[in-house]
């Protein structure tokens, strides 16, 4: 009986390992792909949380931002009950300093034009640029004339037509018209005409090898490439100069109808003598304040003044009634402002030109010594930092005879609140 039981047992043993071992391998797959589900959902919710989040943020800061604008919509709000508060006379304070803050700027641009205008600053530096591109010129220890002669003398085998060519040559660079040119044209012309005519010795003379030539050509794109790039580089800063006169002038005919219009609503008649009467606004304008300044500005207001004093009290509120052509010039305060805000753009424009152009010579003359184009390196070298230094003194130079900072304070003077009133 023992015996059965034994038996039994084992036999149920045997099923009951086989069941678990199929047990186990079917839980495990069930278990995985739930992992699997499980992790999506995950991944899924985190996404969530992090729109939701980014969400939150943008909100966050589009309240902050709104809290910010209602800050700055309230003080605005206290400002302007504040300056309805002001009475008749602070009005007129304000409408009369305008005014001769005005006067005061409108001398001090018309002077800082002027000065732009003459360009004084720029000589030392323009001359630098003139003598540099001048072919003749050896302030680079080397000359494209002389340069040309031995390039030309180098490449060429001994022939008997080479001395009378040599003297051909010589002439044609010697020449006043060609020596001292600054155009490219001239330049090109000069080295496409030597290859040409030695290629064409070349056709009849087998001493001129093709190496001869190709040699030649080498050397003489070299230094034509140089001279070009010179060329082009003055020529974009010429061009630049005469743009940056027109916008100098435009705004300066602006002022000049801006004073006379100011001048001729003040119940003045701002004539000029007749021989002026074609000059320039810079003429006129240095006419116009001989006569119109500051200093006239004051007379002007103080007669004004005087006119509605009574018993030593000046009554404000009648001047601004029985005056309003101060409103209306005062109403022209921004327009003020704006040519100042024109000035410094083309201050800025003048500045930036400069800067360009200056880059764009040091980038010439650096690749000139990479290229070894001079005999005397140090020279090279000499007007790179020559270059340098007349450029940072001609900027220092108009910088201080413009004053920006002198300009900028007055204007913030000028008081835009009661521009309309």
């Amino acid at each position: 009986m023992k015996k059965i039981a034994f038996i039994f047992l084992c036999v149920l043993c045997f099923f009951d390992k086989t069941a678990a071992q199929s047990i186990d391998s079917t839980t495990v797959k069930l278990l995985i792909r739930q992992n699997q589900e499980l992790l999506m959902k995950l991944t899924e919710n985190q996404n969530r949380m992090n729109r939701l989040n980014d969400s939150l943020k943008f909100a966050y800061n589009t309240i902050g931002q709104h809290e910010l604008d209602l800050q700055k919509a309230d003080a605005g709000l206290r400002q302007f009950r504040t300056k309805l508060e002001i009475n008749e006379e602070s009005r007129y304070r304000i409408i009369k300093n305008n005014l001769l803050y005005s006067f005061e700027y409108f001398e001090m641009l018309n002077d800082r034009l002027n000065t732009l205008e003459a360009f004084n600053q720029l000589e030392t530096y323009q001359g630098m640029l003139t003598d540099l591109n001048n072919p003749a010129s050896e302030s680079m220890g080397f000359s494209y004339n002389k340069k040309i002669m031995q390039i030309v003398d180098a490449n060429l085998p001994p022939l008997k037509k080479k001395g009378r060519f040599m003297e051909f040559a010589k002439l044609m660079l010697d020449n006043p018209v060609v020596k001292g040119v600054t155009s490219m044209t001239p330049v090109l012309n000069i080295g496409t005409s030597m290859f040409s005519y030695v290629a064409s010795l070349g056709a009849n003379e087998d001493k001129i090898s093709a190496e001869n030539l190709s040699n030649l050509k080498r050397d003489l794109d070299k230094y034509t490439s140089y001279y070009v790039r010179l060329n082009n580089a003055n020529q974009t800063f010429s061009s630049s100069l005469n743009s940056f006169k027109v916008s100098n002038s435009n705004l300066h005919n602006k002022l000049r109808e801006f004073v006379t219009k100011n001048l001729v609503e003040s119940g003045f008649s701002p004539k000029i003598p007749q021989s002026e009467a074609d000059n320039s606004a810079s003429t006129q304008l240095n006419y116009l304040f001989s006569v119109y300044n500051r200093e006239s500005a004051y007379r002007y207001m103080d007669e004004i003044e005087k006119k509605f004093t009574d018993k030593g009290k000046i009554n404000y509120g009648k001047i601004l009634e029985g005056n309003p052509q101060l409103v209306n010039m005062n109403k022209r305060t921004e327009e003020v402002i704006g040519m100042h805000k024109d000035f410094e753009f083309l201050f800025g424009q003048y500045i930036a030109m400069i800067d360009k152009n200056n880059q764009e010579m040091l980038a010439i003359l650096d690749q000139a010594a990479t290229d070894k184009l001079s005999d005397t390196p140090q020279m090279v070298t000499n007007q790179i930092e020559k270059l340098k230094v007349e450029k940072r003194k001609s900027i220092e130079g108009i910088q201080k005879a413009i004053n920006l900072p002198r300009m900028k304070t007055l204007v913030e003077k000028l008081d835009t609140y009661y521009p309309t009133m």
